[in-house]
């Protein structure tokens, strides 16, 4: 027996296509710049095994220098599209997380009162826990109630 509401699969994976749908573009730019790392990743070894190659056959000191200096370009590209990559993954999972609580709270709030509280009494505590339903204490809660809202 269920004391809240519990979405089913099929529910769920529309929820989740409805957050994809909103966030789309932000998603598309997180992936292009995780591409964008592995790509410049890729160039390393291949560099690198066309320098091992040169030096066996015999080449110039300038093709060396070129290559190093090539080389160390893309890694320096490599480390900033990372550095991107994972900043935006970041800053999107945060808007992403803060809209599911937004929407949990509304959800919660349209309950009624009884059920709420008949379900906080049948939860199990947790070690540590202070039994409050819930927490609400996090920078977008802050800046809510800042607002005003």
């Amino acid at each position: 027996m269920s004391l809240l509401p519990v979405a089913d699969g099929a529910a769920l994976r529309a929820h989740a296509r409805a957050l994809a749908r909103r966030n789309r573009r932000a998603l598309a730019g997180v992936v292009m710049l995780h591409a964008f790392a592995a790509a410049t990743g890729l160039v390393g070894p291949v560099l690198l095994g066309r320098l091992v190659e040169a030096v066996g056959n015999g080449t110039t000191e300038s093709y060396v220098d070129t290559v190093v200096v090539v080389l160390a370009g893309f890694m320096i590209l490599q480390t900033c599209f990372t550095w991107a990559a994972r900043r935006a993954s970041f800053v999107v999972s945060e808007k992403i997380f803060a809209e599911l609580r937004e929407d949990f709270m509304r959800r919660v709030l349209a309950l009624p009162l009884s059920t709420v509280e008949r379900a906080e009494e049948r939860r199990p505590r947790q070690a540590g826990g202070g039994g409050e339903r819930v927490q609400g204490d996090g920078p977008d809660q802050r800046a809510a109630v800042a607002r005003g809202q």
